[in-house]
């Protein structure tokens, strides 16, 4: 699409969470985002002595508990 902002693909992004019954599982998913978002997620992720996947979980968990009301669907 002309005019359109470079997208950036990370695959292969994975996540292992235990749950409460001490069970591992992993969901990999394949992720499309703006190229200068995921440029400033590699430099957060090297300034953090992070992988890209660790930022990404780092972030999204630090948000989750954050944002209760945007709980509710419009």
């Amino acid at each position: 699409m002309p005019g359109a902002p470079p997208i950036a693909a990370v695959s292969s992004c994975h996540h292992s969470a235990t749950t409460i019954e001490g069970m591992d599982h992993e969901v990999r998913i394949t992720l499309r985002l703006p190229a200068d978002l995921h440029e400033w997620l590699v430099s957060q992720a090297k300034s953090a002595r992070r992988s890209l996947n660790s930022e990404i979980l780092h972030r999204l968990e630090a948000g989750r508990g954050s944002d209760s009301a945007d709980d509710q669907s419009p």
